[in-house]
């Protein structure tokens, strides 16, 4: 059953990583990365797809071996992210602060436990809100990192 479980979720995590690349394809930027992550989240929440997730994560608590594949799965959602980060964020010339690496954990955390949270609500209206509030926090940034890059010696 254990792999069989696996199976479907290996078939739903390939449609869903290729649909979020041609989503974040086209950001060229940090707003337009944030949007593209809101319409995925969206997209998710309606299809149900972190439903299925959510209990394989509840069931790794009992079923040994489960927790390790899971994560060996969600390990592939973190280097696309960080891949995404990187190339917008850090290809942009923004100073890396933070490695991609850490961010990307980060979000993908994030984004999991609003799924499951907004999915437990039965409401996505926070999470959807929280996606709004980082998108203009993150068009303020890119407007004042553009205003007034960051100097050989501030470094």
């Amino acid at each position: 059953m254990g792999n069989l479980l696996l199976a479907a979720l290996d078939e739903v995590s390939s449609q869903r990583l290729e649909r979020y690349r041609a989503a974040v394809d086209g950001a060229s930027d940090i707003p337009r990365l944030v949007d593209a992550a809101q319409l995925i989240f969206r997209e998710d929440l309606e299809a149900g797809y972190m439903k299925v997730l959510a209990e394989m994560i509840a069931g790794s608590s009992v079923t040994p071996g489960l927790g390790r594949e899971i994560s060996t799965r969600i390990a592939s959602w973190r280097d696309f992210t960080a891949h995404a980060i990187a190339h917008v964020l850090y290809g942009s010339g923004m100073p890396e602060l933070v490695p991609a690496t850490e961010v990307a954990h980060g979000i993908v955390a994030l984004f999991l436990g609003l799924e499951m949270m907004a999915h437990m609500d039965g409401d996505p209206g926070r999470a959807t809100a929280l996606f709004d509030r980082v998108g203009m926090l993150a068009k303020l940034l890119t407007a004042n990192f553009l205003a007034n890059p960051a100097k050989e010696d501030d470094k």
